[in-house]
């Protein structure tokens, strides 16, 4: 019988410059190095949305997973984010709260950047991706209590439907807003360069024109003196 070697160790404990660990660089070379030496299982801790007491064992869906796992310097190299800084990279624990916080800002600017793609829309229009969000979106703003704490409307929505969740989107249309304005300043902006390089072009154009009729007189005066030599 063939035995594997293997070691547990939860993702979000790898070395970070950002509060916690994620699947960036540093996990591939984890995997790297543990394989070096012999190791062929990397065991990990559950990847959903952490639950009470930032418990890995309770979570608060058994599909979505948690944020933090997201890599920042992926988002980067991948243009989704421009700057980016550290964040509590010398820390010996994690401040989960603290980390979400920091990193949430620039999850937002990697969502208006990200122009989707068919994986993205299949995955969106999931059944439970709809469900898990109006589930958090409730918990959010209940301070995070158990959902038998909820108020009415939140609790008995999946019945009821009592709630215009658009009133509880208030951070998503600050969001919007913005990218909005981002976008019309991006419009105006190339719409300016455009108009400048099409002027080139013109001036371009007219040139390459006066050069051409140029062009045709010397070929006509060239063949009037070649008739008068033959």
């Amino acid at each position: 019988m063939k035995k594997d070697a293997g070691i547990l160790l939860p993702v979000l404990s790898l070395p970070n410059s950002y509060g916690c660990g994620d699947f960036g660089k540093e996990a591939y070379e984890f995997i790297d190095r543990i394989a070096e030496i012999g190791f062929s299982i990397w065991q990990i801790l559950p990847l959903q949305p952490l639950g009470y007491g930032n418990s890995p064992y309770q979570p608060y869906s058994s599909k979505a997973m948690d944020e933090l796992y997201v890599s920042l310097d992926m988002l980067k190299e991948e243009g989704l984010i421009k700057d980016l800084k550290p964040f509590n990279e010398d820390a010996s624990r994690i401040d989960y709260q603290a980390v979400k916080a920091y990193k949430r800002p620039y999850l937002w600017e990697a969502f208006h950047t990200f122009e989707g793609s068919d994986e993205f829309w299949a995955f969106r229009n999931e059944p439970w991706v709809n469900t898990y969000a109006q589930f958090i979106t409730f918990k959010n703003k209940s301070n995070l209590v158990s959902w038998v704490d909820w108020k009415k409307e939140f609790k008995f929505y999946p019945e009821w439907h009592s709630v215009n969740l658009y009133d509880y989107d208030e951070e998503m249309r600050n969001h919007r807003e913005k990218a909005r304005k981002k976008t019309e300043k991006l419009q105006i902006k190339y719409r300016r360069k455009i108009e400048k390089q099409n002027a080139k072009l013109a001036k371009s154009q007219s040139k390459t024109d006066k050069l051409r009729k140029k062009l045709e007189k010397i070929h006509a005066e060239y063949r009037a003196k070649l008739a008068e030599v033959t």
